[in-house]
């Protein structure tokens, strides 16, 4: 299961910030993601297993997203951009760096904004 709409990943925000306001509905969706996700209009395709993880202070979780099919050693820029699909992701550094170390970067296509 990916979040692949503009939709789905609205949705996802929102239940993000009703599990920070809500213990119990956090536990729900580190438990039982799916059925959690599919109560929020979030589909999941049946026979999918889905799994949430919280990061904390000290550990940050990054999803190694499944190799496509084919020869990904030939892909060109516009191939590579769609199979990354436009997905953001945050890291947090839990060392003491200057400010200035690590500049945010996001990438459309395959250009830096």
């Amino acid at each position: 299961m990916a979040l692949r709409s503009e939709g789905d990943m609205k949705k996802w925000s929102q239940l993000v910030a009703q599990a920070w306001a809500d213990d119990r509905l956090k536990t729900r969706l580190l438990e039982n993601p799916a059925s959690v996700l599919r109560e929020h209009g979030i589909q999941v395709q049946p026979g999918t297993d889905v799994r949430v993880v919280e990061d904390t202070a000290n550990v940050a979780y990054l999803v190694l997203p499944a190799k496509p099919a084919g020869d990904v050693t030939e892909l060109d820029e516009m191939e590579l951009s769609s199979v990354v699909g436009g997905m953001g992701i945050i890291c947090r550094v839990t060392q003491d760096f200057p400010e200035d170390a690590f500049k945010p970067l996001f990438i459309q296509g395959s250009k830096a904004l």
